[in-house]
């Protein structure tokens, strides 16, 4: 979780949302809403049930990690 990692002296930048088991469309749209009212890092992405990393979030990854090198 974010609070157990800053615990932890890390410095986040963002979240992956990962699901793991298929969920609705309603569940896709709802949840990241409902995430960045609880946390305050960019959500970067989602990893679908039983599907492999989008290209989309490994950029986002490495884009977060280049700005802040």
């Amino acid at each position: 979780s974010v609070h157990y990692a800053r615990a932890r002296g890390l410095k986040l930048l963002g979240c992956v949302l990962s699901d793991t088991e298929p969920v609705t469309e309603s569940a896709l749209e709802a949840n990241p809403d409902s995430l960045s009212r609880f946390v305050d890092v960019p959500c970067l992405g989602r990893i679908r049930h039983k599907e492999p990393v989008s290209l989309a979030i490994i950029g986002a990854l490495l884009g977060e990690a280049i700005t802040t090198l």
